[in-house]
């Protein structure tokens, strides 16, 4: 005889990370999904264009149930198809225990023994997903065919999670240029400048370059690159502002395909106050009355 391990395991699927920033994601840039999925081989990521448009990829599950993939576009994935830009829906899919998408039958065409694995079920599948580019429908009406195919067949136990961003160009901005003894938009000579603003690109993926390119002293600025912020897009960058010149100045955030300028004063250092001397000590006298 021989003994064979089994493990069972709660059917979930969840969604740890989805790289969007500041809600968007820029026409280009790559997101990471990451997520669990246990007792799945993989799980399917769709997009879902404002314009209707449909396209999807997969990600395999690994043994202990994770999924992770930093290489994820936005549309011209397996269909090929393109996404407008505009507000996009992605969704993460998984299937039930059942091994099988919906109930199990699509256009009339059944999963065999093998669940979606099945070859003429695969390509009943195939189809499905290739037809819904071949007629005009909107974003609502993509979703709701794909769904009662899905989590709302009869009988489905699959399981499936939204996400919802704006897709657009690449966006960087420069929000404010101060130091720590100044306001908003003035630089006090000698003082660490710090220059802030936002981006919708991907962290870690690419960098941000500041460069002061107008001004009286401008080549006495370094540049300073920043690759890192989190989900809202909130970035800064400090400059060394040793050796500048008092004047009227203009600095760049470039993060290569995006760019934004942004003007700012450079003031002299105040003197420091002269301390004020302690008063000096009145003498004191003591009369005697005794004659």
């Amino acid at each position: 005889g021989s003994q064979t391990s089994l493990r069972a395991v709660d059917q979930s699927l969840t969604l740890d990370t989805v790289s969007v920033t500041n809600g968007q994601v820029a026409v280009g840039d790559e997101i990471t999904v990451e997520g669990v999925a246990p007792g799945q081989n993989e799980v399917s990521v769709s997009f879902y264009g404002p314009r209707g448009s449909y396209d999807r990829t997969t990600i395999s599950v690994d043994e202990n149930g994770e999924f992770s993939d930093d290489n994820i576009q936005v549309g011209n994935n397996d269909l090929g198809q393109p996404i407008s830009q505009g507000t996009v829906v992605m969704t993460v899919f998984s299937n039930g225990r059942d091994g099988v998408t919906g109930d199990g039958e699509l256009n009339g065409v059944e999963a065999g023994p093998d669940g979606d694995d099945d070859p003429a079920y695969q390509e009943a599948f195939a189809n499905f997903y290739e037809n819904l580019n071949d007629t005009p429908l909107t974003q609502q009406q993509v979703l709701d065919r794909v769904s009662s195919e899905s989590t709302e067949d009869t009988g489905s136990d699959d399981i499936s999670e939204a996400v919802r961003f704006r897709f657009i160009d690449a966006q960087t901005s420069i929000n404010t240029v101060t130091s720590a003894n100044a306001t908003d938009n003035v630089v006090v000579a000698g003082d660490t400048m710090t220059v802030s603003g936002v981006t919708n690109r991907q962290a870690g993926d690419t960098d941000i370059t500041v460069e002061v390119i107008e001004g009286p002293t401008r080549t006495e600025f370094e540049l300073n690159s920043t690759d890192q912020w989190g989900t809202d897009g909130r970035w800064s960058v400090t400059l060394d502002t040793t050796g500048v010149e008092p004047g009227n100045y203009t600095v760049e955030a470039d993060d290569g395909q995006s760019s934004d300028v942004f003007d700012f004063q450079v003031v002299e250092a105040q003197p420091e106050p002269e301390p004020t001397p302690e008063p000096e000590p009145t003498a004191s006298v003591t009369f005697n009355d005794q004659a």
